[in-house]
């Protein structure tokens, strides 16, 4: 089993007053009252109140056992609590967990409160064995041996019905379905349990416990938020590049028009300086070479072929002008509508991720409320 330097540490888990005790001091050889190394109670209470622990030697062999509060705990204020220290004690190193239960009739709320209680042991990296008893007392019956032998098989077969409806429910894969019919039967249980021990290691575990349930449940649900935040910002940024284009291209078409309406002004201008001004006009004439620098205003006498010449290079300066703005406008809404396509892109993931963290968020509610349920009978308040 484990080194004779390291004990063969064994856990025990299950609910309130399925005998958990009662076999771990069996399995240590301590059942009288004053030898017992666990309390044991009554019925179906809860004698357990925290995880304790005991070393001994069981034929030879260092053996650390523990014992666990049962769940989910007759009180609903203490149940999520003991839940999550048994869950605690079954994360540490431990060479194997045993779940011991009671049997029951397989009515669908017992089966369906193991399957959500036993569902987080899925992570337990260490061995895993269900003990199932009945404790079924044959002493003092007057029916004869044969048929005393014959309702215990009967019993033994109900027991195992039961363990492996619990097995298939819960999806946990036991090394090992142990069935014993009476009390006295838990003796039994070591020396079938060793052949699977053999050579095991100890190990932990990363079992969740409620409230880290509760906490993952609300990751998600911030992680969806963050998502919906992430696709509004997007919409918003679309909305506001698509005004910008809108604005531009309306600038555009105003440019266009603009420049239509300035070379049929210039042209009635033109005309109009050569009609009323044959042979001379008075204005101001550019006095060095660049178009703008006017310098100072003279009085010239031009022909209508200087003033058509000097119209048409002020006309063709400022169409120019409003050319370039308006490959500018061009520009900004092609780079605009690039922003807007990948901003898209973006969106669409960002409304994926919300709608899988949606999805996420309402699976792990679903956890919670049934977790709840099954340890204090009420189901979470968000």
């Amino acid at each position: 089993m484990a080194s004779s330097a390291e004990p063969l540490t064994l856990i025990v888990a299950g609910g309130p007053g399925n005998g958990k005790s009662t076999f771990l001091n069996h399995f240590a050889g301590k059942t009288s009252k004053k030898s017992s190394l666990f309390a044991v109670g009554s019925g179906g209470d809860s004698c357990t109140q925290k995880v304790s622990e005991h070393c001994v030697d069981v034929e030879g062999l260092p053996v650390k056992l523990i014992d666990t509060m049962g769940f989910p705990d007759p009180d609903p204020t203490k149940a999520p609590v003991y839940y999550d220290q048994v869950v605690g004690a079954c994360n540490k190193q431990v060479h194997a967990i045993i779940f011991l239960v009671k049997v029951e009739r397989k009515v669908p709320g017992i089966i369906q409160q193991y399957k959500v209680l036993f569902r987080e042991f899925n992570n337990a990296c260490c061995k895993k064995f269900l003990v199932c008893n009945s404790f079924e007392n044959y002493d003092g019956d007057d029916e004869d041996e044969e048929d005393l032998e014959e309702q215990k098989r009967l019993d033994n077969e109900k027991s195992r019905d039961f363990a492996l409806a619990i097995q298939e429910t819960c999806g946990i894969c036991f090394d090992a379905i142990i069935i014993s019919a009476t009390k006295s039967d838990l003796k039994n249980v070591k020396y079938q349990l060793a052949p699977h021990l053999v050579g095991t290691v100890a190990k932990s575990s990363n079992i969740r416990n409620f409230q880290d349930i509760c906490d993952a449940q609300s990751k998600i649900v911030s992680n969806e938020v963050a998502a919906q935040q992430e696709e509004e910002r997007h919409i918003e940024s679309i909305k506001q590049k698509r005004a910008m284009i809108s604005e531009s291209k309306e600038r555009q078409t105003r440019l266009t028009e603009m420049k239509s309406e300035k070379v049929t002004k210039e042209k009635k201008v033109c005309e109009s300086r050569v009609e009323t001004g044959k042979n001379y006009a008075v204005g101001f004439i550019p006095w060095g070479d660049n178009w703008g620098d006017f310098g100072t205003t003279r009085r010239s006498v031009v022909n209508w072929k200087t003033i058509t010449e000097t119209v048409a290079k002020y006309t063709e300066m400022q169409i120019a002008d409003m050319e370039r703005e308006a490959r500018r406008k061009e520009a900004e809404c092609d780079e605009a509508e690039e922003y807007i396509s990948d901003a898209q892109r973006s969106q669409q993931k960002a409304a994926d991720r919300k709608e899988h963290f949606a999805s996420l968020a309402k699976r792990m509610m679903q956890d919670v409320e049934e977790m709840a349920l099954a340890l204090t009978g009420k189901k979470a308040i968000n």
